[in-house]
């Protein structure tokens, strides 16, 4: 138990020890229902449930490197040199579903094999419903053809930014910011969250919130590290990897919306940019996307589908 270091273990299995699915469905805690359900299947038995998560992720390792062209060793190694990834391997969170979820994802697009879809969809389902909600949406939209996914995209920001303040009240959500408001605070982040209720500016929010949350870590740790300073230390050392495999990817690579992953990329960012208390963790699913974009050869960085479609014309 001891080992259960970052975010809400010990809450999930707390829960998952006291109260039945239906008092937890009573109570209203339909975001914890996922990992709580997963435990509870396990019969509570943490380490059975560690045994899934890293054979779910030796699996996905593998099947990355049976369909992909990724460069396995290093797309290995950097995923695990993130110590939010490591960590959570043998802790029974959220934040490592989505991360196997997002794995069997992007080896989906380039098998299209149905198993992978359901692996993915699995432990989308043991993470929490609204990362669920958006795998289901994601695998809906991905055969829009791609001059219109900019258009479902504008959408998508008209409608968060008319409806922003209805969502984040959701489960006291934006409640939670108010009350965790620290005396010394700059406030930056209560800004942002009024400039999207109030004035219907989710649009201008979206991106500096996504920075605030991404070196969120590194915040903490130059103002002295609040909290528990292994906490402290890897969300720092994350944030740091994300900004340095985020600006590689900026520099080096075109992301263009007709690649499926890219797609599933600016997706997961609208599901952390409409959250109004930042946490770095939340953005631990877009991790392995990074990865990939960076160490997919050349070459490959066009849709698979395209690429099909090209072999058809080229051999007629």
């Amino acid at each position: 138990m001891s080992g259960f270091i970052l975010a809400d273990a010990m809450y999930y299995v707390n829960m998952a020890s006291e109260f039945s699915l239906e008092e937890i469905l009573f109570f209203g805690y339909f975001n914890i229902l996922g990992p709580v359900l997963f435990i509870k299947l396990m019969g509570l038995n943490i380490d059975l449930v560690i045994l899934v998560y890293l054979s779910g992720f030796a699996l996905a390792l593998r099947e990355l490197g049976r369909h992909t062209s990724v460069q396995l060793a290093k797309f290995a190694f950097l995923l695990l040199a993130n110590p939010l990834v490591f960590i959570n391997l043998v802790s029974p969170n959220k934040e490592i579903a989505m991360v196997l979820a997002i794995l069997f994802i992007i080896v989906h697009i380039h098998s299209g094999r149905f198993s992978h879809v359901l692996m993915a969809i699995g432990f989308a389902a043991i993470s929490k419903i609204e990362f669920l909600i958006l795998i289901l949406f994601f695998l809906g939209v991905r055969k829009i053809l791609p001059k219109r996914r900019s258009i479902l995209l504008g959408l998508l920001l008209v409608l968060i930014s008319l409806f922003y303040g209805t969502v984040a009240a959701l489960g006291g959500r934006d409640q939670i910011l108010i009350e965790g408001q620290a005396e010394g605070s700059a406030g930056i982040v209560m800004a942002l969250h009024n400039l999207a209720a109030q004035h219907f500016l989710f649009v201008i929010v979206a991106i500096p919130r996504l920075v605030v949350v991404a070196f969120e870590g590194v915040i903490v740790f130059l103002m002295g590290g609040q909290g528990d300073r292994i906490t402290v230390v890897s969300n720092a050392w994350s944030g740091i990897m994300f900004a340095t495999i985020g600006l590689s990817v900026i520099r080096k690579i075109k992301l263009r919306l007709e690649d499926d992953a890219v797609l599933l990329l600016f997706l997961l960012m609208l599901m952390v940019a409409i959250i109004p208390f930042p946490h770095h963790r939340y953005l631990l699913p877009t991790y392995p996307l990074l990865l990939y974009f960076m160490l997919r050869p050349q070459s490959s960085q066009r849709p698979v589908a395209s690429a099909k479609v090209s072999c058809v014309f080229t051999r007629t």
